[in-house]
């Protein structure tokens, strides 16, 4: 139930909170509105006509929750699917190899699009890895990711693996980024925060349909 109401929720969202051109937007808060977020960001992008990457570090890609994101937006779910371009990674060795090489090439070769990183910092997590190396690794990441997103005018989002003693994880992959999008859920209600001051307060109470979105000043 409260997956249907997140999604429901995230689908009142416009492309005005896609994340911005030339930059890497960090995806900030809990795991599942996080997730979903990410979902979300791809049906929209998706819809617009671009191609999609994304970089599964941390296995939560659902194509069935993201085609029934793209059924209430009214679009064709089979269509919109053939623009989504999906790698995962499940080393960290494996998660460089497609940041530092196979985006470039998938960018040349399917044209310019929104790329996501959920859960990025995931495969740095491995144990067999020593974490001072792991640290490394995911810095040299995200100075790729922002000379992409630089060079191809590209927007890009990551998010972190969450749970505890991951923070320096976390800590370590929103100071790569450029900026940031929060969202959080209380009281019913959803609050997206994206760069440049853009708010979204959707409601999560079931038969709610009213939201409103607005510029802070």
């Amino acid at each position: 139930m409260q997956d249907l109401m997140l999604a429901q929720a995230m689908g009142m969202l416009d492309d005005s909170f896609l994340p911005p051109v030339g930059k890497v937007t960090f995806l900030e808060g809990d795991e599942g509105p996080v997730d979903m977020l990410a979902h979300s960001l791809c049906s929209r992008a998706a819809a617009s006509g671009s191609p999609v990457y994304w970089v599964d570090g941390g296995n939560i890609f659902d194509p069935h929750r993201l085609s029934r994101m793209m059924r209430r937006q009214g679009s064709n779910p089979r269509m919109l699917l053939e623009r989504v371009h999906v790698s995962r990674a499940f080393t960290a060795h494996q998660m460089c190899a497609i940041v530092e090489e196979g985006l470039e090439a998938a960018l040349r070769e399917h044209g310019l699009g929104l790329v996501l990183l959920p859960r990025m910092s995931s495969p740095y997590l491995d144990e067999d890895v020593d974490r001072t190396e792991a640290q490394h690794l995911l810095r040299g990441s995200l100075r790729s990711l922002q000379d992409l997103s630089r060079r191809h005018q590209v927007p890009i989002a990551v998010s972190a693996q969450g749970g505890r003693g991951r923070e320096r994880m976390q800590r370590s992959v929103k100071g790569g980024s450029d900026d940031s999008m929060r969202v959080s859920a209380h009281a019913g209600v959803l609050r997206v925060e994206a760069p440049g001051g853009k708010e979204a307060l959707l409601p999560l109470a079931p038969g709610q349909t009213s939201f409103r979105s607005f510029q802070e000043a």
